[in-house]
């Protein structure tokens, strides 16, 4: 049975007016796992507003003209990526399941659901209102809505959270060959087998099958597929 939220909170999926809210809980989740990422770009933008302003001093155009050549493309690029994080219809919204307390979003999780397994792919609560189980309630809510396998990618801080839920270790090299490995990451933060663990919740029963000219012993084979969950500050 899913944990009860506090009584003034309501555990609900998202609306398409929660759209404001969860573009700012998803800036929020990408900061906690990278903020020395932010922190590089903005030390960056005060030097170069320094160099700017001595080139200005000095009168040395060519320098400032050299200046305004080489940071002007990466200024417009990062603005365009921030309009998109701006911008509701670059958010998912229909995936997410969201707690709301006094009208406001306080937590979120995002998952998907396929046909014959479901993903979560991100849990984030805000940091005054963590410690109140907020994050188990959205874990155990998705437990409740599928009988399907449910697959994550924990980090070696967290695997003995998801444990308390009942999800295993699934070894690396049990997962099919064609699982998905995601081609992005959050800039700065390390991903490798070497701080992932792969984790599964009712998983799928295996099929046993023989190898033409091998021997008897057979080969286990999975048929799910592993959730993209990263280093993420899971909280309860």
């Amino acid at each position: 049975m899913p944990r009860l939220v506090p009584p003034q909170c309501l555990i609900r999926p998202s609306q398409i007016q929660d759209l404001k809210q969860l573009a700012q809980l998803d800036r929020a989740w990408e900061e906690s796992l990278a903020p020395n990422h932010t922190k590089h770009w903005r030390n960056a933008a005060a030097i170069a507003f320094a160099i700017f302003i001595l080139s200005v001093s000095l009168k040395d155009l060519k320098l400032l003209g050299l200046i305004l050549l080489g940071f002007t493309p990466l200024y417009l690029i990062f603005g365009w990526v921030y309009w998109l994080s701006q911008n509701p219809l670059a958010q998912d919204w229909i995936n997410y399941w969201v707690i709301e307390c006094n009208g406001k979003i306080i937590a979120a999780a995002k998952w998907e659901h396929y046909e014959s397994y479901s993903e979560l792919q991100q849990l984030y609560v805000q940091p005054k209102w963590r410690f109140n189980r907020l994050g188990s309630s959205l874990i155990e809510r998705l437990i409740s809505q599928t009988p399907q396998p449910i697959y994550v990618i924990s980090d070696r801080n967290h695997s003995r959270y998801f444990a308390r839920f009942g999800f295993t270790p699934v070894d690396w090299d049990n997962l099919p060959k064609n699982f998905p490995v995601p081609d992005f990451a959050v800039p700065g933060v390390e991903r490798s087998a070497d701080n992932q663990i792969p984790m599964v919740l009712n998983p799928a029963p295996t099929v046993q099958r023989r190898l033409e000219g091998s021997s008897n012993r057979p080969v286990q084979v999975w048929s799910g597929i592993q959730a993209k969950i990263y280093n993420r500050p899971y909280e309860e």
